[in-house]
C-alpha cells in the first residue's frame, strides 16, 4: 500500500478549494438570476439566507469529492511503486 503524502494532501485541499468556489459561485449566481419562485430576492432585496445555503449546497459535495479524487490520483501518481 502506498503512503499518502503532505503534499497530496495540499494539492487535494487547493483543488477542492479553486473548483468548490468556482462552481458554487456560478450556480448560486445563475440561481440568484433566475430566482425561481422569487426566494432568492424580491422588494425587500437579496435574502442572503438562501443565497449563502444554495453556495453551501454546491460548495461542500463539489470540495469533497474534488479532495477525495485529486488527493489519490495525487498520491498515486508522485509515490514510487516499491514493486520495481
Amino acid at each position: 500500500m502506498r503512503p499518502l503524502r503532505l503534499k497530496s494532501l495540499i494539492v487535494g485541499g487547493a483543488a477542492a478549494v479553486v473548483l468548490g468556489v468556482a462552481v458554487a459561485a456560478y450556480a448560486t449566481f445563475a440561481d440568484w438570476t433566475l430566482n425561481p419562485g422569487g426566494i432568492f430576492h424580491d422588494d425587500g432585496g437579496t435574502r442572503w439566507d438562501v443565497v449563502l445555503e444554495t453556495a453551501l449546497s454546491w460548495f461542500v459535495p463539489v470540495a469533497l469529492t474534488v479532495f477525495v479524487v485529486v488527493t489519490t490520483l495525487h498520491s498515486w501518481l508522485v509515490t514510487p511503486d516499491e514493486r520495481r
